[in-house]
């Protein structure tokens, strides 16, 4: 394995942790706002 295929792993996880992340922050404000209509 180089260090670039090593680097690329790293990035491709990194941005997939991002992802799961915004997502989940994504959902909790759709929840959000389906329980508090009036703050939105």
């Amino acid at each position: 394995m180089s260090i670039v295929d090593f680097y690329l792993t790293i990035a491709q996880t990194d941005i997939r942790i991002i992802r799961s992340i915004t997502d989940g922050q994504d959902e909790r404000d759709r929840i959000q706002a389906t329980v508090y209509p009036e703050r939105f």
